[in-house]
């Protein structure tokens, strides 16, 4: 649930503002793509920076940080209290 609003957001963001580029990716002899060793730093840099920016969520301002936190206790009401589980949306 939280690809889309925040890791593909944020890894074509990185691209966009050439915090990565071509010179960052390596090729794979099983023809797999993988971040470089210093590049794999800047991306995780930058990554927890990002859990920890706040969010506007209508009339709440929360961080990824705590919304993981939120499904994760979410979920485990749905199984411990029955309790109809709510998924995350963002916000249109």
């Amino acid at each position: 649930m939280f690809r889309a609003p925040l890791v593909d957001r944020f890894s074509t963001n990185l691209l966009n503002l050439n915090v990565l580029g071509l010179e960052d990716f390596a090729g794979t002899p099983e023809r797999g793509i993988l971040l470089r060793h210093e590049a794999l730093k800047r991306y995780f840099e930058a990554y927890e920076e990002e859990l920890a920016t706040p969010l506007s969520l209508g009339a709440e301002s929360l961080t990824f940080r705590q919304l993981y936190r939120r499904q994760a206790e979410r979920l485990a009401r749905a199984f411990t209290d029955n309790e109809p589980y709510e998924p995350f949306r963002l916000p249109c």
